[in-house]
């Protein structure tokens, strides 16, 4: 244990001489065990490091990303995609490709939807807001021929993007106490089929964009969070 530390450290300092560490924010995926994940946001002037349930501060020191964990870790980034920490390496995670998007003509259950969606975003609670989502595999249908096939590898990398999404706005949410004020629902094109949540200050308008629905359950592809003029 005391050789493989050493030797992680070692490789950190190899690798901080030459690498550009100012962008540490977002998701990173073990390379060697996809099922372990970080997040990595910015909080105030310093940063907060996500592993499943537990949460820890960092902060910046001489390029060095130190996050206080049980144990004092030190990460690296090099080539922008790659984070090192402590010997361990971790790949940023890429947002997959988009795909056809399957028109909606369920409104009601549309609106339901977003309702849950913002109920979840104020007790920041993803895994609920995941429970609302169909199971792979997933075809999708238009005009009777198949446009889209979702399988689990697929539906995880877009939760993964969602996760990152949902804790943005959530935090924003939470931090004004926004309530939402109306629902819209646009079904306009069966290339898109959007849900937007306005929230009662109307400042604000939160979008699932593309937005699938399979057996009555929905699965956005992308979350945005914007100001209205």
């Amino acid at each position: 244990m005391i050789k493989k530390t050493i030797i992680g450290v070692f490789t950190l300092i190899l690798i901080s001489c030459s690498s550009d560490n100012s962008d540490f924010i977002g998701i990173w995926i073990n390379k060697k065990n996809e099922n372990e994940k970080l997040i990595i946001e910015k909080n105030g002037e310093n940063y907060i490091v996500s592993n499943g349930e537990k949460k820890y501060p960092a902060q910046v020191k001489e390029g060095l990303l130190e996050i206080s964990a049980d144990l004092p870790l030190k990460a690296t980034i090099y080539d922008k995609n790659n984070l090192i920490i402590n010997g361990i390496e971790y790949l940023r995670f890429k947002k997959p490709k988009e795909y056809i998007i399957i028109k909606s003509k369920d409104t009601k259950a549309q609106e339901k939807f977003g309702k849950i969606f913002f109920k979840s975003l104020k007790s920041n609670d993803f895994e609920e807001f995941k429970n609302y989502f169909p199971e792979p595999p997933i075809d999708f249908y238009y005009n009777g021929e198949i446009k889209v096939s979702l399988t689990e590898k697929n539906i995880s990398q877009i939760i993964l993007g969602m996760e990152y999404s949902f804790r943005e706005i959530s935090n924003i949410v939470i931090s004004q106490n926004l309530e939402i004020d109306e629902i819209k629902v646009d079904n306009s094109s069966y290339k898109q089929s959007d849900i937007a949540l306005i929230v009662k200050n109307k400042k604000y308008i939160i979008n699932f964009k593309e937005c699938l629905e399979y057996e009555k359950k929905f699965f956005p592809e992308k979350i945005s969070f914007k100001e209205i003029n």
